[in-house]
């Protein structure tokens, strides 16, 4: 178990897609699935680098050595029974573990409103957050206060303002003013020289000699009694150590962090490692500097290697005086070892080639294509560009499709519908709905039992988040029928792996299913489990039909057309497979897909809604078509209007699409199709977890908008209305 996504454990997890440790399963559980490269922060800051470039993909890194990630947050960790404890989930259980989580804010004082700069994924939020404040102009605007005046302080300053002069054509940004002990201290002569000049000529205010003791607010109280107004404090001074680690057992010291020996071992608990921050080196104190997190990560991945096989183990020995660079926001590099400092901008495309190449070593090939098409589609204009339309180099580097998970690895309608009509099921008057239907109702003496099923294949290789998506979807259609889930049963199929990890993945995904089902008001009463080649979830769920399908329950001529989510997570999970998606909108995606449909069927039931359906495999098309041929209505469509996730659009624009689209394009042979391509295929796209479609009375379609968006729903959009003509199918 690989616990924060650090600079040491990036390389360990590098290593191990060059060459994976046999019988050895590895997760990494990360508070972020970007990891920021700090070396590249101030560079950020200032325009020099986007984010992408900045951070770490987590995700992309993973999938491609075949590590486990889990983006979850430490509270506690368990050394006696081995389990690592994550706010909002169940407890892992590890055999070993490795710590490079970096450290926890130092905050200076309870209350306080001053940012640490570390943990960097933190810092960020909040600079954004004070950045967008700082846009309206003021003309009496106090300062931004740095707590801090070591190297690290000097450069986030300097890139600080470079960041707020940008765009400031008014003058009204905030001066910087910088708090502190000592200006760089043990640096020589010449870098004070060089960073004094550098401050002045960016009007930089430093005050040396005095301690900020408390902040109140966002006022600073110094040690010599003055009190300073800013609008807004963020501490450089350091980082402390996170709570949960001393109060494991693990021995630390003075300041919390984790004592290890040479080895980059724990001194008292020989399956635990740690290195950067979290780190304490047992006869070798450092600074907390990510360099030695850099430099420490060769030897924890060899380390981590020898001992499960029950080698000796190297030692790390850190460097004395590391090298230190200080960029300017001018092209400007200052380098000092020692004492020897010398600047030049050089340095700058020194630094700049080292930061770059040390962030593509894990990054690998990202998906420059879907950038490029992204760009292209914006600064033309041509949001529904067809593949064809784009340059042809777009897509030559994406890798091969293959056979998706999640709802499009269903079998095609077509396929479906084949095998149906030749089993001659009949009719039982007990079926009041059946094949076809989201659910089946059937009439059981007084009773009207509605009854689903559902499996799917893990798209993820979190399997309590696997589990829960997978109910959400499998209970959709219960919730489309406006009827209550009461119990479900689980059909699971678990990798072919050791008894021990199949019992924890099967413990972690039914702690997931239980709690959606909890939180619907259902129970889990039982099922059945295997062992195949891959993680599959099925799910039975069924409820009490407290009405009965009737006329007006049925879509009519007239009523509007509202899709309560956008689509596009098709296209996402296949650019997943492919490792072409960012780590950030696959974690954004899986967040969405973790939604109940709940509270929108509320709101439709309340506006009138006659007809409800829930989006999934066969695209929108594909549900929406039964429904105009089962009643005889025709449709016109606003192809322009139905939400789409951008990330979807700009990899469907690439041509990547899930391995069911081909089959679900069928349906486009019967509609007057006006719109592009790839518009086209978006609303073919298979959904998992989708949103719901609802046929709404023209008249309560506006107000039913607004309080879906009041409910959490603020896609939800108005893409057509029904027709009395049958004969037409409009996509316009």
């Amino acid at each position: 178990m690989l616990v924060g996504g650090g600079h040491a454990h990036v390389e360990v997890v590098r290593r191990l897609m060059r060459a994976p440790i046999p019988g050895i399963r590895t997760t990494l559980v990360s508070r972020e699935v970007q990891s920021p490269y700090s070396g590249m922060l101030p560079g950020y800051l200032s325009g020099e680098w986007r984010y992408e470039q900045a951070h770490i993909d987590l995700v992309r890194l993973c999938q491609r050595a075949s590590v486990r990630l889990v983006h979850a947050e430490v509270e506690a960790l368990d050394l006696g029974r081995g389990y690592l404890h994550l706010a909002r989930r169940p407890p892992l259980a590890y055999d070993g573990l490795s710590l490079n989580t970096g450290g926890t804010p130092s905050v200076l004082a309870p209350g306080a409103r001053a940012v640490p700069v570390k943990p960097i994924g933190r810092f960020l939020p909040a600079w954004e957050e004070l950045r967008e404040r700082l846009r309206h102009p003021s003309d009496n605007r106090a300062p931004l206060a740095l707590v801090g005046l070591g190297a690290g302080a000097v450069e986030l300053a300097l890139a600080l303002s470079r960041a707020l002069a940008v765009g400031d054509t008014r003058g009204s940004s905030p001066t910087i003013a910088m708090f502190g002990s000592t200006l760089l201290p043990g640096w020589p002569a010449y870098a004070h020289r060089w960073v004094r000049t550098q401050l002045t000529d960016a009007g930089i205010q430093w005050r040396d000699g005095v301690r900020v003791e408390r902040v109140c607010g966002t006022e600073l109280w110094l040690s010599n009694g003055e009190r300073v107004a800013t609008c807004g404090v963020f501490d450089v001074t350091g980082v402390g150590a996170p709570a949960w680690l001393a109060a494991s057992g693990l021995a630390v010291d003075d300041r919390g962090f984790v004592r290890v020996a040479p080895t980059l071992q724990s001194i008292s608990h020989a399956n635990v490692f740690a290195a950067g921050d979290v780190a304490a080196l047992e006869g070798q104190p450092r600074p907390k500097s990510g360099v030695y997190a850099v430099r420490a990560g060769p030897v924890l991945a060899t380390n981590l290697r020898r001992f499960w096989r029950g080698r000796s183990l190297l030692r790390f020995r850190a460097q004395r005086e590391a090298l230190a660079l200080l960029s300017n926001s001018r092209g400007e590099t200052l380098a000092r070892r020692g004492a020897l400092a010398f600047s030049g901008r050089w340095l700058s495309a020194w630094k700049r080639r080292i930061d770059r190449r040390f962030v593509e070593r894990y990054n690998g090939t990202v998906a420059t294509s879907v950038g490029r098409a992204r760009v292209f589609l914006s600064e033309t204009g041509a949001q529904s560009a067809a593949p064809a339309e784009l340059p042809a180099a777009l897509a030559r580097d994406l890798p091969p499709a293959m056979r998706c998970f999640g709802c499009g690895g269903k079998l095609g309608a077509s396929a479906l519908s084949s095998a149906l009509a030749e089993l001659n099921i009949g009719e039982d008057p007990r079926v009041r709905t059946g094949i076809g239907d989201d659910a089946a109702v059937l009439q059981l003496d007084d009773a009207s039992l509605a009854i689903t099923t559902d499996t799917l294949t893990a798209f993820t290789d979190d399997p309590y988040r696997f589990g829960r998506i997978a109910t959400r979807h499998a209970l959709n259609d219960l919730l489309a029928m406006g009827v209550r889930p009461d119990a479900a049963l689980a059909t699971v199929q678990l990798e072919d792996t050791a008894p021990e990890l199949a019992a924890r993945d099967l413990r972690q995904l039914l702690a997931g299913v239980q709690a959606v089902l909890t939180d619907e008001g259902a129970v889990l009463t039982g099922g059945h489990s295997l062992q195949g080649e891959r993680l599959s979830l099925g799910l039975t769920a069924l409820g009490r039909a407290r009405a009965l399908p009737s006329p007006a329950t049925r879509p009519q001529a007239g009523q509007a057309l509202i899709l309560t989510r956008a689509l596009g997570s098709g296209v996402l999970l296949a650019a997943a497979m492919r490792a072409v998606l960012d780590g950030a909108e696959l974690m954004a995606l899986l967040d969405r897909m973790d939604r109940s449909n709940r509270p929108a069927l509320a709101q439709l039931k309340q506006h009138g809604a006659t007809a409800l359906t829930d989006v999934t495999g066969f695209g929108l098309l594909g549900h929406l078509g039964p429904w105009l041929r089962e009643h005889g209505l025709g449709v016109e469509l606003d192809g322009d209007a139905v939400p789409v996730l951008a990330a979807a659009r700009a990899l469907a624009a690439v041509g990547i699409g899930s391995s069911l689209l081909p089959e679900n394009r069928m349906i486009l042979a019967r509609f007057e199709t006006k719109v592009d391509l790839v518009t086209a295929d978006l609303l073919c796209d298979p959904q998992t977890a989708g949103g719901l479609l609802a046929a709404v009375p023209a008249t309560h379609a506006e107000r039913c908008l607004e309080a879906l968006h009041a409910a959490g729903e603020p896609e939800a959009t108005r893409i057509g209305y029904l027709t009395d003509d049958e004969e037409r199918w409009i996509l316009g």
